[in-house]
């Protein structure tokens, strides 16, 4: 077959604004077949979190499979080095797939508080949330309970990726601090190329008999005790984030597969549809300081 090209939008924000039928190839699968793949970002004037995961994850997972894979980094050399501060260059590069960008200097930047970073084992999240606390406090980021509820977020949200997820490239994450007027605000993502949510539940007996959706599947994990194994003491992580560290005006958004939740801490309303392949899970909650 020939070269699948999958062209970016001028504001990428997720994979729900990349033509749907050029995301419906899923790089998991046996019959995903191209000869090469080329992700084009050079229109893109911003590439916000969930964009870049989902850049990272189906690079990943094409470059896994032998597949030729080339990322076309950003005209705009603010946003091409952004994107090299943040680490995506150096992930994918490391990987095998190609990056028509030269090597340039990384800049400070005193907000990325955790660049692109491999989460590979519940060990290395829990030291990851150490090192990311003493990281908020010493860059003085907003208040003190907002630091330990950004940490929270990111332990809870690698955890269940290391855990759950059987990504054949692990899951990655990062934390970001946007100084924004007039709202300043905390990112916090992560994502893994893994089996994704609704297979994840289908392990449980409980569920495995129940014809869900992929995102009837995300309606279902952020409820108490729900998990793909069943013990009941176990399920308690999305549904914390949710309920507790959400409101009163914080938002959540969950891409597994074919599904995709909000959450509006604000509003305390939650709504899922069918939105825009995610090849694995991917959640990005949003913070303000």
């Amino acid at each position: 077959m020939a070269t699948l090209e999958i062209r970016a939008p001028r504001q990428f924000n997720h994979t729900g604004d990349l033509p749907e039928y050029q995301v419906r190839n899923d790089p998991r699968n046996q019959d995903f077949d191209w000869e090469s793949v080329r992700i084009d970002l050079s229109s893109c004037d911003f590439v916000r979190p969930p964009a870049v995961l989902w850049c990272t994850i189906y690079s990943l997972l094409v470059a896994e499979k032998g597949i030729p894979c080339e990322l076309v980094v950003p005209s705009r050399h603010n946003v091409a080095t952004y994107l090299n501060d943040l680490g995506m260059f150096a992930v994918l590069r490391d990987a095998g797939v190609g990056i028509n960008h030269l090597e340039i200097p990384n800049t400070e930047r005193w907000q990325l508080v955790l660049p692109l970073t491999r989460l590979r084992s519940i060990s290395e999240v829990e030291d990851l949330e150490n090192s990311l606390m003493e990281n908020l406090e010493r860059r003085d980021l907003s208040s003190t309970n907002l630091h330990a509820d950004v940490t929270v977020v990111f332990a809870e949200l690698g955890n269940n990726a290391v855990e759950h997820a059987q990504s054949p490239i692990d899951a990655y994450g990062l934390v970001q601090f946007y100084d924004w007027y007039p709202h300043p605000r905390f990112v916090c993502a992560v994502a893994d190329g893994g089996i994704g949510i609704r297979a994840s539940l289908r392990k449980n007996p409980e569920y495995s008999g129940n014809a869900l959706t992929d995102w009837g599947a995300i309606e279902y994990s952020i409820q108490e005790n729900t998990s793909g194994t069943s013990d009941r003491t176990r399920g308690m992580g999305l549904h914390h984030i949710a309920n507790d560290i959400l409101p009163p005006n914080r938002e959540l958004n969950i891409n597994s597969d074919s599904g995709f939740l909000h959450t509006d801490g604000k509003t305390l309303q939650t709504s899922s549809r069918r939105g825009n392949l995610f090849p694995g899970t991917s959640a990005f909650i949003n913070v303000p300081a």
